[in-house]
């Protein structure tokens, strides 16, 4: 019993290691398409299209994550507007500006006047007449 486990405990432990890195390769794989499926999940805008029954529908693609990656990015998140927060509670500058614009009157010399006034017309108010399209 102990000639057999001497001479063939090498390649147990060895034929262990290459199916223990084959299951490593696979877990990697799977992660980075995840990884990569997130990405584009991240830049996805909404698509709108016609489904076979005539109707309109709409498709965006999600994330995928675990419930510890999930607590992660909310985490990070809720850190960046607690920063964000922070840095916009505060004054930095205040600035007060006034300005008075004050125009010369301009006066036109006409030969005859823009409209016929009427006797008892003083205010000189403008009747249109007809019609105007928009």
């Amino acid at each position: 019993m102990g000639f057999f486990i001497k001479k063939y405990l090498p390649y147990g432990v060895i034929i262990f290691l290459i199916v223990a890195l084959f299951l490593q390769c696979e877990k990697n794989n799977y992660d980075r398409n995840i990884a990569k499926q997130n990405e584009e999940a991240l830049a996805d805008s909404v698509k709108h299209y016609k489904n076979k029954l005539g109707t309109v529908t709409a498709s965006i693609k999600t994330l995928q994550l675990t419930e510890q990656q999930l607590q992660k990015e909310l985490i990070e998140k809720d850190a960046e507007l607690a920063a964000l927060a922070a840095e916009f509670k505060t004054v930095k500058s205040l600035t007060r500006f006034t300005s008075n614009i004050q125009l010369e009157p301009v006066s036109f010399a006409f030969d005859e006047p823009i409209y016929p006034a009427s006797a008892e017309d003083t205010t000189g108010y403008f009747e249109r007449k007809g019609s105007f399209w928009c």
